[in-house]
Formats: C-alpha cells, structure tokens, sequence
C-alpha cells in the first residue's frame, strides 16, 4: 500500500519493458507466481506468511518490527482512552495518538492502515490461484483457502473499526479500501455497507470451507490458526459492532456452545496470562515466539521498566481488587518508578512465568467476550433474563464470592458494558467500544504530558486520518473529515 511500494513495482515494470528486446524475461533464478506456487504445500506455506504478518512486518526505513497485533491494534485502543495515563516515562513518542493530536502522517497512523493490508495481501495470494493446483488429500484446500478467507474478513474489519467513517451495517458511509486481488490499482474508498459485505461473505465462506478439511486446525492447547469456532466468534464480534444483535446472539451462542470451550476456572484464570495456557477460554490467539518481539511493549516495556502509559486511578476503582481474579492479572505494581510516575503497570503482558521477559501470546478472542457479546445482545433485545444468566455467570467465574443479581433495562445493559470495560482491559478493545456506544472520553487523570482530556461523542477525532502517503499515491481516496 506504501507509496514508496508502487513507485518500485512501476518504476521495475518500466525497466523490463524498455529492455525487453534483449534480456530474458523469465530468468531461472529469478520467482514469481508461475514458478513459486507449484503445488499445494506451497500455498499452505503462504497462509504460514500471512498469519507471520499478524506480529511482525518489514518496513522500507525501519526493517522488521512488531506491530498490528503485537502493539498497534493492542495498545492503541488502550492508551487513546481513559483505560490509560501518559507518564513522564514516555520516551519513544506515539506520534500524539494518545492526545488524538495525530497526523495523516503520523508512524503509528501510517503502520496502522498499512499492516492489516500486508496480511490482506498474503490472503489474497493464496485466494486467487489456490484452485489451480490439485489437492494431495480431500479437504486440503478447504482448510488452506478457509484460514485465508478469514484472515482477509479479520484485516477488513480491523482496518474499518479505525479508519471507517461509522459502524452501521448499512451505512452509506466511506469504509475502507476493500482488496480482493493484488494488482497496482488505485480503488476508492468502499462504504461501510461494502466493506461489511464483504467481511460477512469472506468469513461465511470461510465458516463452510472450515467444516471440510483434510486434519484438525487447532488442538485444546494450541489455538494459533482459524478454525470454524474461531470464525464463529469472529462473526459475533463483528455482528455486534454492526448492530444486528440477533446474528451476534446466534454466533456466540454457537461459540458457547462447542464443546472443549468454557469460562476458565476462577483458580487458574491468570494462567491464561502468566503461562500463556487456553483452559477452554482462548478460543484465538496470535503467537509471539520466545526470544522475539515483545508484545505491547507501547504500554509497558519490561526489559527497560518503562511505563510509558500507567492505569488510572478510576479503572482500578472499577474493581473489588480482593476478590475480583482479573484485577491482579490486569494491574500490577513494580518495585521502583521515575520521579513523578505511577508504581502500577500494566500487568497482562509481563512474560511467560518464569522469564517475565514481556513475551506473551496475543489473547485475540476469549470466551468471555462471547459471554457478554451474548448478553448485550439478549439485553438489546429485551431478553432480560438470558442476558442476566450470561452476566451472572461470567461475574461467577471472576469474582470469589459473587452472588448473582437480578437486573433489567437500561441498568441490566448498564452493568454489562461496564463488566465488558473490566473483561478486556489491556486487550485492544475499549477506544473501538466507545466509538461503538458513541460515548465520550473523559479523563480525570491528565497531568502534563497529556494534554487532552475530553473527546466528546461523536467527534471526528473518534476516525483515524488515512495515510498521506496512501491520499498522495491514490487519487481515489478522499480523507477523513477533521484531516
């Protein structure tokens, strides 16, 4: 998508054809698709490319460094929203995301946009010719096609939770740029209506092909790949985000439903962070390897003991911080801090016990946020009870000693969203939820360097801008308002 991209594929297009008279334009040594993807295990080894590109990308300036799952779609959603505070630690910068100062031009910005389109890309390659090649056993080329399709829905949706003008499933709004093949094309900007469109059919084709494969996809321990329970969950989460709560309530409930999957025993649920375990609640995650990348090092760096970006005082007092597991597990403290900065940390992402290096796997989707999908999805349509069971029996499983409650309305709907907040904390969710719910930001804690402390509802800072590189190569794009 980068310019700098384009302008080498064109200007290296340019060259062979002036010099066609005289070299050979199929040198041996030299691969491209006709000679690259041969058979079926090379396809296979393109989806591998395309899930590598969930955590690490090279970049032209900066060569190969983590990013969209590994921090930006992790940490981002974090430190622009009251989930967070900029600390006098901050030593890197964040392009004034956080301020939601940010710039067409921004880093943070341009990695953002650019990143979920590497992984579209990836998918694309293996989508658009893997029916060309014949198959060593049945079911193999669904299961290779099927992770495809989902990734490309996954990265489609990603890329319109912050760059699309609204969320509506049928919004004549711009969306994204929707990519179904790789070519050097300058589309426009497809409506949220398009680009949803083709999330839903990318990850209900994905959903059929998944149920004929040639092996199993992921075992109870090893969730790194897509499956059909990983493409359930995927289409509940992006149901909801599209209003239709009777498809998000269906989906979850499927997800619930399957078995091997359950809330994780209250006893063990910091393992799922400290040992990177599933315990039946990680339905998908995105791996990070030993001796790697650290995940969400734009929050806490853990070599270095920067915290960059500390809790606020008002998220922790969302918590009974005795009996509530997730508090401990969310919110941490380390035993020094800079003059002037919080002792409390972020504390999912501390590392695998017991290196506590800040490796750890990406929790992309657990069966908690099924769980409240399903509840608010009852909740909105008037199903007060089912959504009151659901609530009650996540709390149960988080809280020792809860004792259920018996909620309705707007208060039931209330308390849901509010025990969502405390769910996912530190899991990249809560900057897309407000924007969502078209709430404001609002931060009691924002001492220099933060500078910003309210976003109201509805602001256009709530859209991040499209990359100047992406506006300057594509005459097509039109910008976002405010940009």
């Amino acid at each position: 998508m980068k310019k700098i991209f384009l302008y080498t594929i064109i200007a290296s297009l340019m060259l062979l054809s002036a010099c066609e008279g005289f070299i050979d334009l199929k040198p041996t040594h030299q691969l491209d698709r006709s000679n690259t993807f041969q058979n079926i295990e090379d396809y296979d080894n393109a989806l591998t490319g395309a899930y590598g590109a969930l955590v690490s990308v090279t970049r032209p300036l900066t060569g190969t460094s983590v990013g969209y799952y590994g921090r930006n779609y992790l940490c981002m959603p974090e430190y622009m929203t009251d989930n967070t505070t900029r600390t006098v630690e901050l030593f890197s910068g964040q392009d004034d995301t956080d301020n939601w100062l940010a710039t067409p031009t921004a880093g943070r910005i341009t990695d953002a946009w650019n990143d979920p389109y590497v992984v579209i890309n990836r998918a694309n390659t293996v989508i658009e010719n893997i029916e060309s090649v014949s198959e060593d056993t049945p079911g193999q080329r669904n299961r290779i096609l099927g992770q495809a399709l989902a990734l490309r829905g996954l990265a489609h949706f990603d890329l319109l939770r912050f760059f699309g003008q609204e969320y509506g499933r049928n919004s004549s709004a711009l969306g994204v740029i929707v990519r179904t093949q790789n070519d050097l094309s300058f589309p426009a900007r497809s409506t949220v209506k398009e680009t949803y469109d083709r999330i839903f059919d990318d990850l209900n084709d994905a959903f059929t092909l998944l149920g004929n494969v040639d092996r199993a996809i992921n075992t109870s321990t090893n969730r790194y790949y897509m499956d059909q329970t990983v493409v359930r969950a995927l289409i509940a989460r992006v149901a909801l985000y599209a209003g239709d709560y009777t498809l998000a309530r269906d989906a979850a409930n499927d997800v619930i439903g399957t078995a091997g999957f359950a809330l994780a025993p209250i006893n063990q649920f910091s393992d799922i962070y400290t040992a990177d375990q599933t315990l039946g609640e990680v339905i998908w995650k995105v791996r990070i390897q030993p001796g790697g990348f650290r995940i969400a090092d734009d929050l806490y760096f853990v070599p270095g003991n920067f915290s960059t970006f500390a809790p606020t005082d008002e998220v922790r007092g969302l918590f009974d911080e005795i009996n509530d597991v997730r508090y401990d597990v969310s919110i941490t403290t380390r035993t020094s801090a800079p003059p002037g900065s919080s002792l409390f940390i972020v504390g999912k992402y501390l590392g695998r016990a017991p290196f506590n290096d800040g490796v750890n796997d990406n929790k992309v989707i657990r069966m908690g946020e099924m769980y409240l999908i399903r509840a608010e999805a009852h909740a909105r349509l008037e199903q007060d009870v089912m959504a009151m069971a659901d609530l009650n029996a996540l709390r149960a499983a988080r809280i020792n000693g809860y004792v259920n409650q018996n909620l309705t309305g707007n208060t039931l709907l209330n308390n849901i969203l509010l025990e969502k907040r405390k769910e996912l904390l530190y899991e990249g969710h809560r900057w897309f939820e407000l924007r969502r719910l078209g709430q404001s930001i609002t931060r009691t804690e924002c001492n220099p360097p933060c500078i910003s402390s309210t976003l109201p509802a509805g602001s256009p800072r709530f859209v991040l801008p499209i990359p100047q590189a992406e506006v300057t190569s594509n005459q097509n794009i039109i910008q976002n308002p405010g940009y």
